[in-house]
């Protein structure tokens, strides 16, 4: 029986632990109590033992790897006020969603900004950007890449769009006019749709400021037709859109959202980059 070898716990103080060896590879035989990996905290370097005999079957996590994970915001004292109540009323329109979502066109794709509170998202980004480190968060209804809302995601795909237009103006090519047309339209559509959702304001640095790209979030909206996650693939993370048909294939339910991102090149700009 495969056994999972945890991180074992530190004191309260020790802030962060980072594995920056590995003594032994994929397939190696361990004795009980050998040591399998040192790992640095900001406080000592200690070794890590196997708690048996066996073999090495998996390595979830390199050498360096420095991401992490955390929830959104269930379990914050501002955010869980008054869950008693958000609970009850959860609890008593669980059934009316269906039939909201199927008749009234209802979905909840990013929460207001009466919701979550507005340094929220500045917080999780200035903690990653002091620890040089890549946070993805979950579960705050507004999905970020690379630091970046999707409100400013959308002008500058608007802004690119446009300059295409400009060129092909040139060609007098109507039908690619109208299509790309149509694009720019349903992109403003979505910006002004952002706007009034309180979307506008998130913006986690300073005006002309260029966000280092290490903050994540899945956002989790609960669109009517699907969810927003964060996926990473060996060296890739992208942003995409699980669509809730079931009778589609895979393929066709999961869509890209972002142009996806290098992990090993993500570390060098915040390594490199003055902070």
């Amino acid at each position: 029986m495969a056994i999972a070898v945890l991180m074992p716990k530190q004191g309260q103080s020790v802030e962060s632990c980072l594995i920056i060896k590995w003594n032994k590879k994929v397939g190696d035989k361990v004795k009980a109590e050998e040591p399998i990996c040192e790992v640095e905290t900001d406080k000592a370097v200690f070794e890590v033992e196997a708690p048996e005999a066996g073999t090495m079957l998996k390595i979830f996590y390199k050498e360096g790897d420095d991401i992490l994970l955390v929830h959104g915001h269930q379990g914050d004292r501002v955010c869980d006020k008054y869950i008693w109540l958000s609970s009850f009323i959860s609890r008593c329109l669980k059934s009316v969603v269906p039939f909201a979502k199927a008749f009234f066109n209802y979905e909840n794709r990013s929460a207001t900004k009466s919701q979550i509170p507005k340094s929220r998202e500045k917080l999780y980004y200035n903690w990653a950007k002091e620890n040089k480190a890549i946070l993805i968060c979950g579960h705050t209804h507004n999905a970020i890449f690379a630091s970046r809302s999707y409100y400013w995601w959308l002008k500058e795909q608007i802004e690119i769009k446009e300059k295409e237009l400009e060129k092909k103006q040139c060609s007098k090519d109507k039908f690619k006019i109208n299509k790309l047309s149509k694009k720019i339209e349903k992109q403003k559509s979505e910006l002004l749709d952002e706007e009034r959702r309180g979307r506008k304001y998130n913006r986690i640095t300073a005006k002309g400021e260029e966000p280092l790209p290490c903050y994540f979030n899945t956002g989790c909206g609960l669109y009517r037709t699907g969810i927003t996650n964060i996926e990473i693939e060996g060296d890739k993370i992208r942003l995409i859109k699980w669509k809730r048909n079931n009778s589609l294939l895979i393929e066709k339910r999961r869509k890209v959202l972002w142009k996806e991102e290098s992990l090993s090149e993500l570390r060098k700009e915040l390594h490199l980059k003055p902070i």
